[in-house]
This record gives C-alpha cells, sequence and structure tokens, in this order.
C-alpha cells in the first residue's frame, strides 16, 4: 500500500534493518521524541507518568517512562540517547531526527 494510499501526502524516514525486527531504528524527521518499546535497553530509567503518544496512523500509546540508551551506528560509533521515552506498545524504536541533530551540535559546539 502507498503512502498516499494510507492518507499521507509525504513520508521520509531512514530504516536500519536488523534480522530481528525489534532491533530496528527508524530515523524519523517528524517524531517529537527518541522512543522504545525494549524497557531493558535502557541504561538508566525512570517510570513516569509520561501521558500519550499519537503516532502515524492516529493510536495513541502510553508512555510508561524516560531514561538514556546505547545505540551503534553503522560506521562502529556509538551514540547515548538521552530523554527517550519508554513506549511498549511500539512495534519499531524511533530516533528523532531533530532531536538526535541538536545533540550533535552541541556535542561539537
Amino acid at each position: 500500500m502507498s503512502v498516499a494510499q494510507e492518507g499521507y501526502d509525504n513520508a521520509e524516514v531512514l530504516v536500519v534493518l536488523e534480522e530481528d525486527s525489534q532491533k530496528d531504528w527508524i530515523l524519523d524527521s517528524r517524531c517529537t521524541f527518541h522512543m522504545c518499546p525494549n524497557k531493558g535497553w535502557f541504561e538508566n530509567y525512570k517510570q513516569i507518568d509520561g501521558g500519550t503518544v499519537l503516532l502515524g496512523n492516529n493510536k495513541s500509546c502510553k508512555v510508561i517512562g524516560i531514561g538514556s540508551l546505547r545505540i551503534k551506528l553503522h560506521n562502529g560509533i556509538e551514540r547515548v540517547l538521552e530523554d527517550v521515552r519508554h513506549v511498549p506498545e511500539l512495534k519499531r524504536n524511533l530516533i528523532s531526527f531533530g532531536t538526535f541533530i541538536k545533540g550533535l551540535y552541541s556535542l561539537v559546539g
């Protein structure tokens, strides 16, 4: 099914695929913050009542925690993602492109 058939005008994402789809990370240019369904990946974790997030298919999911986790990029460089929301109902991990870029500039600047 095409993006237009699903009711979207356009969509831009970068997908990093693994054999296990639970390890996939999607770089999303419209995502407000980083989100992950895998509680075990968090290096530090705080349980919160974080409200809900509205996904692209208009499904709302509860945010139940926040923390940081470490990812390894394709070139072997590791990055720590801060303020990642724990959303157990997600099927994929989402990286907010805007938040990620802001973090890179603050590291350099």
